[in-house]
């Protein structure tokens, strides 16, 4: 299925040369078009890794929040159950993925194809679920966290990996395997291997995302430092456990290690909003037979225009809107129109509107 999407550099280039407006009737075609059929877009993750304020790296020697110095050689954790939250609270579930996260390398994960038109959030779960494994090379009744990670292709997340993160059957995968020194010349060894079906906690973020290359990305933040907290590794530390330290830890990834780097906004195909800025235009009700009442969120001392076009392209009523940011739209004769929502010249959003008898 083929997805048009509308540019707002497109739709300024209209602005900027009248003889363009051959454009305009296709680009309103097009938004018709995006209204009637579904939004599916390849969705990636990627995630950003942080120590506290600056880019995660091996072995650089940074201060952890309770004023030790710490560096890190080894971090490594499973992402699963991963939940799309989109479009007014519908929530995608993926099922049977899992990804290994190396806090070393900058991964861009596949999530998938998907009916999606604008992120809302996303839920994931760190580690490795007890629940029914989708290995089809299984014959056991094991559950995913005790199930025999040779049978999986070796390019699967939960095969066996070097260095491990499989702790064997009765125990499962090591969720969280964090490795390094710390101390004044971050000599003492520090290691931290986090496990346990009671440890697997849900991550719930409020995260927006961009579409880059017709690709709906979602980032988000992952500050490892976090991961620390009430977890003192000043004089070294070692555990390998369910239990004890490792309880707080896997708790602190799921409260405090991950933030979203970007708020959701509406339209991801970046019309109808400039990065940072949601303007929430509305038409209210839609369809109408009687008038319409627009309304949007103005950003800053900006001067706003609106027009109206028909399917067409011909400017069917326009309004200079002096500060306002809510007006009515009257008279419209029975039919299907588009509001263009202009910011200083430049066209920011681009919106149907419907007109029944």
């Amino acid at each position: 299925m083929q997805v048009f999407e509308l540019s707002k550099s497109f739709i300024n280039a209209v602005y900027k040369n009248i003889s363009m407006k051959k454009y305009l009737i296709l680009l309103i075609t097009l938004s018709f078009v995006t209204t009637t059929i579904q939004a599916q877009v390849d969705v990636k993750l990627r995630i950003n890794h942080k120590s506290g304020s600056q880019d995660f790296k091996f072995n650089d020697v940074v201060t952890a929040k309770d004023g030790y110095n710490i560096r890190f050689t080894r971090l490594q954790y499973y992402i699963s159950k991963i939940k799309l939250i989109h479009d007014n609270g519908k929530e995608t579930v993926l099922e049977d993925v899992y990804l290994l996260e190396n806090a070393g390398m900058k991964l861009t994960h596949d999530l998938g194809n998907f009916d999606i038109k604008y992120l809302e959030g996303i839920k994931f779960s760190i580690g490795v679920d007890n629940g029914p494994n989708p290995n089809p090379n299984d014959p056991s009744n094991n559950t995913t966290n005790h199930a025999d990670p040779n049978l999986w292709p070796n390019s699967h997340a939960l095969a066996l990996k070097s260095p491990r993160m499989h702790w064997g059957w009765s125990a499962g995968y090591r969720f969280v395997c964090m490795e390094g020194f710390s101390g004044p010349s971050t000599n003492f060894s520090c290691e931290m291997h986090a496990l346990g079906d009671a440890n697997y906690h849900e991550v719930d973020l409020v995260a927006g995302a961009e579409i880059i290359n017709n690709e709906m990305v979602i980032e988000i933040n992952a500050d490892y430092l976090e991961s620390l907290y009430n977890v003192n590794m000043s004089s070294g530390f070692y555990l390998h456990s369910v239990g004890g330290k490792a309880v707080t830890f896997l708790k602190n990834f799921q409260q405090r290690v991950f933030s979203a780097s970007m708020e959701p906004i509406k339209n991801t195909t970046g019309v109808g909003s400039i990065k940072g800025h949601d303007y929430q235009m509305k038409f209210q009700p839609n369809p109408s037979d009687g008038p319409i009442k627009v309304t949007f969120k103005p950003k800053g001392n900006s001067t706003y225009l609106f027009q109206v076009f028909n399917l067409q392209g011909k400017l069917i009523e326009k309004y200079e809107l002096n500060g306002s940011n809510a007006f009515e739209i009257e008279g419209l004769s029975v039919g299907i129109y588009h509001g263009v929502l202009l910011e200083n010249n430049e066209a920011i959003d681009i919106q149907k509107m419907v007109i029944i008898r």
